[in-house]
């Protein structure tokens, strides 16, 4: 056990590990809303309890995973909504639920456990190698100690142990994989001519009252909920970040302070007894030859039991006094440089340790740079933040509208632009609407009826907005104006299509009396297409409808397809084969069966965790839902 912790902690990668974890929040981070907030309990699963700290958390990674899904889509205004909201919350509650379970059937992981995933995770690595900076960027951002996130860490890899478990557990039987098979890699040979609806387009002529007929006929087609659209001023603390000029000076002090907290790291080597009937002989005879004057590193090599130190004199490198047990690290504490102690028990057995040496932790200046240039730009944007906020709460309830608005705030050097949402529902909106106060504030009367600017909504903690009445959509049936592009559209290809549809016949009954394609294809000037032993997943759109219709009892067979954009295809099927598995290797086939396996368990592993919260004793004071 303790050799795979040696092999992991040493070297470049150790001392980085031993640092990253020892990292103090106290320089950074301390304004952090995680450190700042009351640990409130908002209930229990089976025992298990969620505090306030930890659904921000978890509201704060569910944004992460938004942000980097969408890259340069991404906008402000999809975070912190109650769609997040609520999935953050069931995020905890189905963690919980595999907690507590895995504790039932005492799952556990030991330390040398946690600091190989801890190593092992993509999150804290860059170039392949643990990064400082990233690793205490999270802890700060999150609002983690080190023991609060090696602990969390720890009951993540419980869980994990009781998920892998149920994951890794599926399979298919032959009879489905070949089923899937048969009709996945079916192939099909076909030709086609295609009838493109826009080569008839000009030729329709659609009247106002055709439209207007169409829209009286179905009204209900055009039904719409209440629908609001605003125009609104976004203030942020991101937009001050150019305003402010950080010297190299002010970075010095930061980084010397910062330097100054680093922990000592402690180098140790140490001679390992497992706990046994023979464990107090074997530590006894350890305890003479030490005595006698032996060197500690032949002692170890001897008579160690923890086979990977033991081949180096029983060196395990450095700590900060978070990487081995607690009985262990306290020990190194009690010890001078050179000195060894008495027997230390843990669950590994029992350790004589040796201090070999007591170093500071270095940091690198030029890598801290970026980020200690950026903490100070933050700090000095989040107090002109805050002085604009508040300004800008009371330029809100002054002003009647957002150019007067934007007058004020422009008097204290705040320039603000209006921006226009699209429109949207009391219950469901895009944007800056998908927050539910902004819909609330929309739809209130100071928006709505009064047409005043609404008060400020807080979107997230450092982005917030100002909304006014841009234009209100009254529930029913949406005016005709709204829609007659839509209908005219609709109408045009419907029409088309009749022009198109006696054409098609004419060609279908012309290639079932023997006509040519090709030679169809050339004096009609149609595009055509022939295809061999294609299969389903490869085959283009047009591909695609043909591969959705039903097969004849005997081919070829000739038939025609409406396409649902508009237009025909005429086409010929001429074979039909159905897949199978004697096409793959016997790699490809143990692959394909790991897949539909894992769909398999996929299915499995939902209805294990339906069961589980179905059983669990789950009380929540909150819903985020509303």
């Amino acid at each position: 056990m303790i050799q795979n912790l040696r092999e992991r902690l040493s070297g470049v990668v150790a001392i980085a590990l031993i640092i990253l974890i020892a990292i103090p929040l106290a320089f950074f981070g301390i304004e952090s809303i995680f450190m700042t907030q009351r640990v409130v309990n908002l209930g229990e699963v089976n025992g298990e309890e969620i505090s306030q700290l930890d659904f921000d958390r978890a509201v704060a990674m569910r944004n992460n995973r938004i942000m980097s899904s969408l890259g340069e889509n991404y906008s402000p205004d999809m975070l912190d909504s109650d769609f997040v909201r609520q999935a953050a919350l069931n995020d905890l509650v189905v963690a919980k639920l595999y907690l507590s379970k895995s504790k039932q059937q005492d799952m556990s992981v030991s330390d040398i456990q946690i600091s190989r995933n801890l190593v092992n995770t993509s999150a804290f690595q860059l170039n392949n190698e643990f990064s400082e900076t990233l690793f205490r960027n999270y802890l700060t951002s999150m609002g983690y100690s080190s023991a609060e996130f090696m602990e969390d860490f720890r009951e993540d890899l419980t869980s994990q142990q009781l998920t892998s478990g149920v994951l890794s557990s599926g399979f298919s039987a032959d009879i489905q994989v070949e089923g899937i098979v048969a009709v996945s890699q079916e192939e099909r040979s076909y030709e086609y001519i295609q009838l493109p609806v826009e080569s008839v387009l000009e030729q329709v002529s659609i009247s106002d009252e055709q439209i207007h007929a169409f829209y009286e006929q179905n009204a209900q087609m055009f039904e719409q909920p209440e629908m609001i659209s605003v125009d609104y001023v976004r203030l942020t603390r991101d937009q001050f970040l150019d305003q402010i000029n950080v010297n190299e000076d002010e970075v010095l002090e930061r980084f010397e302070i910062l330097q100054s907290q680093q922990p000592d790291q402690f180098e140790v080597a140490h001679i390992l007894i497992e706990d046994n009937d023979q464990s107090a002989e074997k530590l006894a005879q350890i305890q003479s030859r030490l005595e006698a004057g032996e060197t500690f590193e032949t002692v170890a090599e001897e008579m160690s039991e923890d086979i990977g130190s033991a081949n180096n004199g029983g060196y395990l490198g450095y700590t900060d006094g978070n990487t081995f047990p607690a009985a262990f690290e306290q020990a190194i504490t009690e010890l001078e440089v050179a000195q060894i102690s008495s027997p230390v028990q843990t669950d590994a057995g029992f350790h004589i340790i040796k201090l070999l040496s007591i170093e500071e932790t270095p940091l690198d200046f030029d890598t801290e740079y970026a980020a200690i240039e950026l903490q100070v730009k933050q700090e000095e944007a989040e107090s002109l933040y805050v002085d604009a906020l508040e300004n800008l709460r009371e330029a809100s309830f002054s002003t009647s509208d957002l150019e007067e608005l934007l007058q004020v705030m422009s008097e204290s050097s705040v320039e603000l632009e209006v921006e226009t949402s699209e429109p949207f529902e009391q219950d469901f909106g895009t944007g800056i609407a998908a927050n539910a106060q902004v819909r609330t504030v929309a739809f209130g009367p100071i928006v709505r009826e009064e047409n005043l600017n609404s008060e400020v909504v807080e979107l997230t903690e450092n982005n917030a907005v100002v909304v006014h009445l841009n234009n209100y959509f009254p529930a029913g049936i949406a005016l005709l104006e709204q829609v007659r592009e839509e209908i005219a559209s609709k109408l045009r290809i419907d029409q088309a299509n009749e022009l198109l549809a006696d054409r098609a016949e004419e060609l279908e009954a012309e290639i079932n009396s023997g006509g040519s394609f090709e030679e169809i294809a050339q004096r009609e000037e149609l595009e055509w297409q022939t295809v061999n032993n294609q299969t389903r997943q490869s085959a283009t759109p047009e591909g695609q409808q043909i591969f959705a219709q039903e097969i004849a009892e005997t081919l070829p067979m000739v038939s025609t397809i409406e396409l649902p954009q508009g237009g025909f295809l005429v086409y010929k099927l001429s074979s039909v084969e159905a897949g199978s598995l004697d096409n793959f290797s016997p790699v490809e086939q143990r692959m394909l069966r790991q897949q539909l396996g894992g769909q398999a368990v996929s299915a499995e592993f939902n209805a294990y965790t339906a069961t589980l919260r179905a059983d669990a004793d789950i009380d929540l004071k909150v819903d985020y839902a509303n």
